[in-house]
């Protein structure tokens, strides 16, 4: 791999400023990899290591990246609307726990932009329509089996430090203490934490295969527990928590009306519920929160 790549996304090197880590998500070509004979290499969904050419794309090629990119536009405003998310962000977590969030709950990953990066991007609306528009564009990056530099440099480290032999000898010695072995190959912090992730993951998938022997659960990428439903309810989302910023005093019922005239349905009150949890959390909003009662 480009020793540049792997430095702009690592240590001290990492983008420090908004319009750094949008110059650093511009990135126009998909992820290439140098072989030990100097051929450049392109990864694709899930295929083998095929050369890089410049060919014009086939329309079939050009129809898919069209309804990938998308399919990325359309889930950017779920995530962007999604109330767990920027409950997450408000407790300054780790960047990689953002970023383990959105792959779990949305189905891409992007780099570990910090939460204080996300807080920026609600008020410097022009920048995260640049940013969007950059991670729409490039699903190569983000989507399927490619991932983004940072998760290509960590797959590095780990095949450089003999990390499949380290699991063969787990598997082969159960009686024997191996931590040693481990903290030997001197596996950076992130290489550490994912590995213990990916060791969970594994032991609750074969902890579910065991109760449900010769079950097959249908394939699940994304897990849309508090994240809004598609991308209308995203929208309608939005417009509430305009007017909440503009009225926060005042209740789910008046914010309803304001949106709806007249008679409202639970549907539309629930969801200015929602948006004044979400002004509050993302936009920063003084929101008064009424006590429930009957009608208002």
């Amino acid at each position: 791999m480009n020793s540049e790549t792997t430095a702009a996304v690592s240590g001290s090197n990492r983008p420090k400023t908004l319009s750094a880590w949008i110059k650093f998500t511009q990135d126009e070509q998909p992820p290439a990899f140098e072989t030990r004979n100097g051929a450049v290499l392109v990864y694709g969904d899930h295929a083998q290591p095929t050369p890089f050419v410049d060919q014009p794309p086939t329309a079939e090629k050009a129809e898919q990246d069209h309804t990938a990119s998308e399919q990325l536009a359309e889930e950017l405003p779920l995530l962007w609307a999604d109330l767990d998310f920027w409950k997450l962000v408000h407790s300054k977590p780790e960047p990689y726990r953002i970023k383990w969030y959105i792959q779990k709950k949305h189905g891409f990953v992007l780099p570990e932009y910090p939460p204080q990066i996300w807080k920026q991007l609600v008020k410097a609306g022009d920048q995260r329509a640049v940013l969007f528009a950059a991670i729409s564009g490039q699903h190569w990056r983000w989507t399927g089996g490619s991932s983004s530099f940072e998760w290509d440099s960590l797959w590095v480290e780990l095949s450089t430090k003999w990390f499949k032999t380290l699991i063969e000898m787990y598997f082969s010695r159960p009686h024997i203490e191996l931590t040693h072995l481990l903290a030997s190959q001197n596996f950076s912090e992130k290489a550490l934490k994912s590995i213990k992730a990916m060791a969970r993951r594994l032991a609750a998938d074969a902890d579910w295969c065991l109760k449900h022997q010769g079950e097959i659960p249908p394939t699940v990428v994304k897990r849309k527990v508090g994240r809004p439903e598609d991308l209308e309810t995203a929208q309608l989302l939005e417009a509430l928590v305009l007017l909440v910023c503009a009225n926060p005093d005042a209740s789910d019922g008046e914010i309803a009306r304001l949106y709806s005239p007249g008679e409202t349905d639970d549907t539309i009150r629930k969801a200015a519920q929602q948006a004044k949890q979400l002004a509050r959390w993302r936009e920063g909003a003084k929101v008064r929160f009424h006590k429930a009662r009957g009608a208002e």
